[in-house]
């Protein structure tokens, strides 16, 4: 089993690190960035504990050929998953074509299990239930009680510092599966309401066009006009799931994409040149916005860019 643990303070080196989960990751305010990962992986059984230190929304997709559990570690856990507020005692399932999308606070701090679906079938013939069947079948939210939710959080952990010290804890690996599914095989499921689906719709395809319309960006009227969303519904929706309103979510996402285009710059463009390439022509009010949320102003990142890139031509010569 490859096992490895590694803090980011730097968004990119963390979606390039984290081993068959599709990642995008993007912070919701920039102060005190830090990701802290933890990853053991094996053919068939990945798991992973992610502790965040600020608001983040995630989206991607798990891994393949898998059916991923997310354990919350502490009770204090409170996120945003698929449009459904989530906390401590809640065990959630991903759907099976595996997409991700969450908004999480500085309590984030959760385990994901990833088992094969041939390990999942296999147990599920064992414990020979019907019922288990059904309701693994897709996305799922279970209430879990506290002493069980105890329970399958010390099998995560174990498993994880296991790894850790090199050791293969296939037994833990078992037990976990096992504690899993015949807890869900005996609790009440807990169904989304359909209003929490209807505000995830939103969300996930008003950002979905947002990200479309990064580099030429549009007036957010003909968000409204070509998703056939009220204003005034898209609004709620965001502000109560990113703490934002559409515009500023607009805003930050364009100067999180400039940030990191100024960070692979390799000094032949100008600040101007980049930030005009995702619709800012007013440098003043560009640089105000980008240092409110990047907390450095434009040139210094450039120039830890030019810096990054010197040291590594210097390295391989």
């Amino acid at each position: 089993m490859h096992f490895y643990a590694s803090s980011f303070l730097d968004i990119d080196l963390l979606k390039d690190s984290v081993i068959k989960w599709n990642l995008e990751v993007f912070p919701l305010e920039v102060t005190s960035i830090c990701y802290d990962i933890k990853q053991a992986i094996s053919p068939k059984f990945l798991i992973g504990e992610g502790n965040f230190s600020c608001k983040t929304e995630q989206r991607g997709a798990t891994p393949k050929g898998f059916r991923t559990f997310v354990i919350p570690a502490k009770d204090s856990v409170e996120y945003c998953w698929r449009g459904r507020k989530l906390r401590g005692n809640n065990l959630s399932l991903f759907p099976e074509n595996g997409e991700l999308h969450s908004i999480s606070n500085h309590t984030f701090h959760v385990y994901t299990v990833s088992f094969h679906q041939s390990l999942i079938n296999a147990e599920c013939n064992i414990l020979g239930s019907k019922r288990l069947d059904q309701s693994i079948k897709g996305e799922k939210v279970w209430e879990i009680e506290k002493h069980t939710m105890g329970l399958i959080r010390e099998l995560a952990r174990n498993i994880i510092l296991q790894s850790s010290l090199n050791k293969y804890p296939y037994y833990l690996q078992q037990m976990l599966l096992r504690e899993i599914l015949l807890i869900i095989r005996d609790s009440e499921e807990r169904r989304p309401l359909p209003l929490q689906l209807k505000k995830h719709k939103i969300l996930k395809k008003a950002t979905d066009w947002m990200r479309e319309r990064t580099i030429q960006p549009v007036p957010l009227s003909q968000l409204y006009q070509e998703l056939s969303v009220s204003e005034r519904a898209a609004q709620i929706a965001f502000k109560n799931q990113f703490g934002l309103s559409l515009k500023t979510y607009y805003k930050n996402y364009r100067l999180m994409r400039i940030h990191q285009a100024l960070k692979k710059e390799n000094g032949e463009n100008f600040i101007s040149d980049v930030a005009s390439s995702f619709g800012y022509w007013h440098m003043g009010q560009f640089s105000k916005d980008y240092k409110n949320l990047i907390g450095e102003l434009p040139s210094t990142t450039l120039n830890k860019g030019n810096t990054n890139a010197w040291l590594k031509q210097q390295n391989g010569s």
